[in-house]
């Protein structure tokens, strides 16, 4: 276990805390009466250990499972669509399929691309606004857990779940365009910016040829 611990990063601590504090005070919201003597009874460091279990649980499903198998793909296939009837591409399957990748292998591809092309820094400024990203999309993940945890086995709830639910999609939503527009970001940088012969390199290194993109 402590050698578990010391590979965690600080990013990730502070998003299982996150994740399980407020997991926690979605549920005092619902019904503190029945919430409160729970947390009372179980003291602050234990409350706090569940805390971090509890969000450690609901960030691996969210991050490994839902992102992996669905989340990701649907902003991939969501900023294709929207820039479907545009000129200029900035979107991750239409740039790497313009460089022999598949739709299919889009995703692995990508990441692997931004960590040749972008150095240390720009990875750096890069992933704090993924991180931004990914803490709206786990708000909403959370917030639709405690609406199902609530309706199947909070009696009384003083708060409608509706609201609760409305707020996460749209959470989600602005989640969904935050990330849409980080991408376009970095597609600007990679096709504008970053230069041929750096990007020929880098698709060496993943395993397919870069086709040069005249620039808009």
């Amino acid at each position: 276990m402590g050698e578990i611990l010391k590979r965690l990063s600080i990013n990730k601590v502070v998003r299982y805390f996150y994740a399980g504090f407020l997991f926690l005070i979605g549920l005092i919201i619902y019904n503190k009466t029945e919430i409160l003597p729970i947390i009372k009874d179980l003291g602050s460091v234990n409350t706090a250990i569940c805390c971090f279990a509890i969000g450690a649980f609901f960030y691996t499903i969210y991050r490994y499972v839902i992102g992996e198998l669905f989340l990701y793909w649907l902003v991939y296939i969501i900023h294709w669509l929207i820039e479907l009837p545009l000129k200029e591409k900035l979107n991750v399957i239409a740039f790497l399929r313009e460089n022999n990748v598949s739709f299919t292998k889009s995703r692995i591809y990508y990441n692997n691309l931004r960590r040749y092309i972008f150095n240390e820094e720009e990875r750096k400024k890069l992933d704090y606004a993924h991180s931004e990203i990914h803490m709206m999309y786990l708000t909403s993940f959370v917030l639709v857990i405690t609406v199902l945890y609530s309706k199947h086995f909070i009696e009384n709830s003083i708060i409608n779940n509706s609201y609760i639910l409305i707020a996460g999609i749209v959470i989600f939503v602005a989640g969904i365009i935050m990330d849409v527009q980080q991408h376009r970001i970095e597609m600007r940088k990679m096709k504008y910016e970053i230069g041929n012969e750096r990007l020929r390199k880098s698709f060496e290194n993943i395993g397919t040829n870069y086709a040069p993109q005249q620039k808009i």
